[in-house]
């Protein structure tokens, strides 16, 4: 199964990336390369990226490797991304792992998180539900929404770890602040449920709907169930039903199945 990085998609990157005119793209490119090898490392990281789009990663891996070993953290990432996308070859996960963790050690936010989804899912390596944590964290408190969505997630899936359910809520409303639809989504279960305070169903649905405005396709499903059922709000069976029917040409049974129980509802 291809994986999707939370970092950087690369395969989507390069299938619908935004091609220069020949001549111009070839200017700009020399103009960066020179920068690159006059020791400039944020202009080897756009380089490499610039060499992803035309489809030539092996060009990028040099790059890449080449701005991370100078301390950029970021190109890191990129670097453990290509492994990670098989994009040099068969996917190498171990070894994504292991450019990720120099990344992140390096202040990349976004690697910390990648590393945290691949300890938690046992990717190119052992299972450790509790350091994942402590990398979801480390990014989240370094700005990456989507680490403290995952910290959230992870936290209100498995009751196990005992976190703190008001510091998971904060991490949440963090990322749902700041643009991540996900932590939406996340948070809203929480206030639905109680966790770190009282029930608040309002809340919830606004949560909800807030996600589903953002593009979630998982908030819109949540939001469907709130609607059709009054939670947090009046019942609104017109976009309820709306909202469930595209679920369900998604496949999503349970949307199937609240279709069902509306039809034959008296």
């Amino acid at each position: 199964m291809q994986r999707c990085l939370l970092f950087w998609c690369l395969v989507p990157l390069v299938a619908c990336a935004t091609q220069l005119p020949e001549d111009k793209a070839a200017a700009e490119v020399l103009e960066i390369r020179t920068d690159c090898d006059a020791g400039n490392l944020e202009q080897c990281d756009e380089l490499g990226v610039s060499l992803v789009k035309n489809g030539a990663p092996a060009g990028a891996q040099a790059r890449f490797k080449k701005a991370c070993d100078g301390g950029l953290g970021s190109a890191c990432g990129h670097l453990a991304a290509l492994y990670a996308e098989g994009l040099l070859g068969p996917p190498a996960l171990k070894v994504a792992r292991g450019h990720f963790s120099d990344g992140c050690d390096k202040s990349c936010e976004s690697c910390c998180t990648e590393l945290g989804v691949m300890w938690l899912n046992g990717e190119g390596g052992d299972v450790d539900v509790q350091q994942a944590m402590t990398l979801f964290e480390k990014g989240c408190e370094q700005g990456d929404v989507e680490g403290c969505s995952h910290f959230g997630m992870t936290a209100y899936q498995r009751s196990e770890l005992q976190v703190d359910p008001n510091r998971a809520r904060e991490r949440l409303r963090y990322g749902c602040e700041n643009g991540s639809p996900d932590a939406c989504i996340h948070l809203s279960r929480f206030y639905l449920d109680g966790l770190g305070g009282d029930p608040n169903p309002t809340e919830a649905r606004a949560l909800a709907e807030k996600a589903c405005s953002q593009g979630s396709q998982i908030g819109c499903d949540t939001l469907a169930f709130q609607l059709t059922r009054g939670i947090g709000g009046e019942i609104d069976l017109v976009r309820g039903r709306t909202l469930l029917s595209e679920a369900c040409e998604r496949q999503l049974g349970s949307a199937c199945d609240e279709l069902k129980r509306l039809a034959y509802s008296p």
